[in-house]
């Protein structure tokens, strides 16, 4: 009787062990399954994450809104101040897109300074709005080092619907690059609109940045 009862005790002890090994073998799977989904700097998805989210999008929803998102000064930045203060831009400018996606959208980190956001958006009008609140929210300084930074961006807004899903990102893509070939600002693309081939892609001419990068003091 008493062997019965410590094979049972030593049963239960090793179920409760094997349980405990299965809960933290899945919270590491779950850990480093976030982590292969997330920028590790900025805590945003990264572009997997975002590639799966607009492939739900386009399985899902009758219109979206996609903005293809390019830092004007951050090179600037990186070369005058370090690439911590590098950093710190990149983290501010993931903190303000974070505060203006709702529900169901994402703001993503694709690479570098290139950042994207998907948000459902019934109307392009609407979808402009977002690209232009987005624009304005990125023109606002942003403290480095001591100083107020204008870093500004270029953002590129493609109105889609689920029949012209695989070129949402293409689209928005190449109105950033009319954009930022503008001087910065925001631009549309139609994805009904045929894109030009690559080649014809706008040309981004260099300029001197350096006399607007610190924000004057009002």
């Amino acid at each position: 009787m008493a062997d019965d009862t410590r094979t049972v005790e030593m049963l239960r002890i090793a179920l409760a062990q094997t349980r405990a090994e299965l809960a933290l073998t899945q919270a590491k799977l779950i850990e480093l399954e976030r982590a292969a989904l997330t920028d590790p700097l900025t805590d945003l998805p990264n572009r997997a994450a975002f590639n799966a989210t607009l492939d739900t999008y386009a399985k899902g929803l009758d219109a979206f809104a996609t903005l293809m998102i390019d830092l004007d000064k951050f090179k600037l930045v990186n070369d005058t101040y370090g690439h911590a203060a590098g950093d710190a831009v990149l983290i501010a400018v993931a903190q303000r897109l974070r505060s203006l996606v709702v529900t169901g959208g994402i703001a993503a980190r694709l690479s570098g300074d290139e950042f994207a956001v998907l948000a459902i958006s019934p109307s392009p009008a609407i979808s402009k709005l977002l690209a232009l609140d987005v624009h304005r929210a990125l023109a606002e300084p942003i403290e480095i080092c001591g100083e107020l930074l204008v870093v500004g961006a270029s953002v590129g807004v493609a109105h889609v619907w689920p029949a012209e899903a695989d070129r949402a990102l293409s689209g928005a893509d190449w109105a950033m690059y009319r954009a930022k070939a503008a001087g910065g600002g925001v631009a549309e693309h139609d994805p009904l609109t045929p894109l030009p081939p690559v080649e014809h892609r706008p040309v981004v001419r260099a300029r001197d940045l350096r006399h607007d990068l610190v924000a004057v003091a009002a």
